[in-house]
């Protein structure tokens, strides 16, 4: 138990040292990226600095990437629920012929 809270000290302790190099990436990248660029989408036009520009993009892409995964992951999760529903019939039909063992000897 104490060598399980040990774990746990350590890896809040390495998750806060890896949020604190990104922070110190993310500033670093932001002050030398500071020139400001002109983004034409289709409804207007928006001055902003590249390092927000990338940042931008890089969300954006994560997000279509996130939303093409959806049908996959649902189509896995109800599978999932499938199997879980075929084990819990194949354990009550194991205990029903256990059960039939036990009476026949």
């Amino acid at each position: 138990m104490i060598a399980l809270l040990g774990e746990f000290k350590l890896v809040r302790i390495l998750t806060i040292l890896f949020l604190l190099l990104l922070l110190v990436i993310g500033v670093s990248f932001s002050s030398l990226n500071a020139s400001t660029v002109e983004i034409n989408y289709y409804f207007g036009l928006i001055d902003i600095t590249l390092a927000w520009a990338l940042v931008l993009a890089v969300v954006v892409g994560v997000g279509l990437g996130i939303l093409s995964c959806l049908g996959m992951i649902f189509k896995l999760k109800a599978q999932g629920m499938a199997l879980k529903k075929n084990i819990r019939s194949m354990e009550s039909e194991i205990s029903s012929l256990k059960a039939l063992s036990t009476k026949e000897a």
